[in-house]
C-alpha cells in the first residue's frame, strides 16, 4: 500500500493561477493609469487654452491702452491684418478713445474661442467687447481675429 492516497502535486497549477492573477492586476493598473493620464491631459489642455486666450486679449488691450498700436496690430490674426491695414487699425482705435481700464473674463470655448472683456474709456463709457481668437498654426499662439459687440 503506497504511503499517499493521491500522488503529490508539484504546485505548477497554483503558481500558474497566481501568475495569471498578477498579470491581470498589472494590466488593470496600467489601463487605469492611462485613463487618469488622458483625463489629466484633457483638463490641463483646456486650462492652457483658457490661460493663453485670456493672455492674448490682455496683451492686445494693454498695447492699445499704452498707445502701442503697432504691437496691438501685430497681435491680430493674419486674416484680420489682411482685412485692415495698420493705419486703419490705429485710426479706429484712436476714434474709440483712450482706454482707462479693462477686465478680461473667462473665455467661452465652443467651435470658436470668444473672450469677453469690459473696457472703460476716458469719457467714462463702458463697453463689453467679445474678442474672437484663432490659434496661429505656425507658432501656436492665440491671436485676436475680430470683435463682436
Amino acid at each position: 500500500m503506497p504511503p499517499f492516497v493521491a500522488p503529490p502535486r508539484d504546485g505548477a497549477t497554483r503558481r500558474r493561477t497566481v501568475a495569471w492573477v498578477l498579470a491581470g492586476v498589472a494590466v488593470l493598473v496600467v489601463c487605469a493609469g492611462g485613463l487618469v493620464g488622458l483625463g489629466g491631459l484633457a483638463v490641463f489642455g483646456t486650462q492652457m487654452i483658457i490661460d493663453q486666450s485670456r493672455a492674448a486679449v490682455t496683451d492686445h488691450l494693454t498695447a492699445v491702452q499704452n498707445g502701442d498700436y503697432q504691437a496691438a496690430y501685430e497681435a491680430l490674426c493674419e486674416a484680420e491684418r489682411a482685412r485692415v491695414s495698420a493705419s486703419e487699425f490705429r485710426r479706429s482705435q484712436e476714434a474709440r478713445g483712450e482706454i482707462t481700464s479693462f477686465t478680461v473674463h473667462e473665455p467661452q470655448i465652443t467651435e470658436e474661442i470668444v473672450v469677453p472683456a469690459d473696457v472703460v474709456y476716458a469719457d467714462s463709457t463702458e463697453r463689453r467687447i467679445r474678442f474672437l481668437l484663432e490659434q496661429d498654426t505656425e507658432t501656436g499662439e492665440f491671436r485676436v481675429c475680430g470683435e463682436q459687440g
